[in-house]
C-alpha cells in the first residue's frame, strides 16, 4: 500500500517501462523501491538525480516521514549536500575506502565560523584555531576555522572589528576534502558525503 501511495504520489506511469523513462522517473521508481521496501537499513545512492526542486523537496519530507514513523537507517550518498543537511543526522566522508571524518551533521556545522575583516585583526583573532580555508581580498581576509569540542570563539570581543558567521555545510566538506586530498598528495578528488 505503501508503494501504491509513492507510485500516485510521485506521478509514475506503471505501464511504462523502465527503460523508456527518463532519469528523473527512473530515480522516482528507485525512491519508490527503496522507501517502500521496509529494508532495516537501506543506501541510496543519489537518490535526487535528475529530480526537479520540488520532487527532491517531497523526497526529503518522505524520506524524514518514514524514518520518523519505522525508525529504520538510512544511507545517503549525495554530492548535493547543503540540501540533503537538514536530513542527515551524521556526516561520514570517506576516501579510497578511508573514513576522513564521522561526526554529527549539527556539530560539525556549529563547530565551523568564518571569521572577516582586516587581515591582522582576523589572524589576531584566529590565532590557536584550527584553520580550515583562508581567503584573502585586498587588506580583508576571511578564514575559517573548526572549533574544537569546548572551545569558543569570543565574537563579543571582536564587535565592530570583524564579522563572525556560520558556515554551509558545503564549504566544510569542501574545505575538509581539500584538506584530506592535500595530506594525500592530492590537489584534489571526489568524495562524496
Amino acid at each position: 500500500s505503501y508503494a501504491d501511495f509513492l507510485i500516485k504520489e510521485f506521478g509514475i506511469d506503471k505501464n511504462k517501462k523502465i527503460c523508456k523513462m527518463n532519469k528523473g522517473m527512473m530515480s522516482l521508481v528507485t525512491i519508490t523501491i527503496a522507501l517502500a521496501s521496509g529494508a532495516p537499513i537501506t543506501i541510496l545512492d543519489e537518490p535526487v538525480s535528475g529530480l526537479d526542486v520540488y520532487m527532491r523537496d517531497r523526497f526529503y519530507a518522505l524520506l524524514l516521514e518514514e524514518y520518523a514513523r519505522s525508525n529504520r537507517t538510512f544511507i545517503l550518498s549525495t554530492h548535493i549536500i547543503e540540501e540533503a543537511a537538514n536530513v542527515l543526522e551524521e556526516i561520514i566522508i570517506l576516501n579510497d575506502g578511508v573514513v576522513r571524518l564521522k561526526e554529527n551533521t549539527q556539530d560539525l556545522i556549529d563547530s565551523c565560523l568564518y571569521v572577516n575583516g582586516l587581515d591582522e585583526v582576523v589572524d589576531r583573532a584566529v590565532s590557536g584555531y584550527e584553520r580550515l580555508n583562508t581567503e584573502q581580498m585586498g587588506r580583508n581576509k576571511m578564514v575559517c576555522i573548526r572549533l574544537k569540542p569546548g572551545q569558543s570563539f569570543p565574537t563579543e570581543q571582536y564587535r565592530g572589528e570583524l564579522t563572525v558567521s556560520a558556515v554551509p555545510l558545503q564549504k566544510i566538506f569542501v574545505y575538509l576534502t581539500r584538506q584530506a586530498g592535500e595530506e594525500n598528495g592530492y590537489a584534489s578528488f571526489n568524495d562524496r558525503a
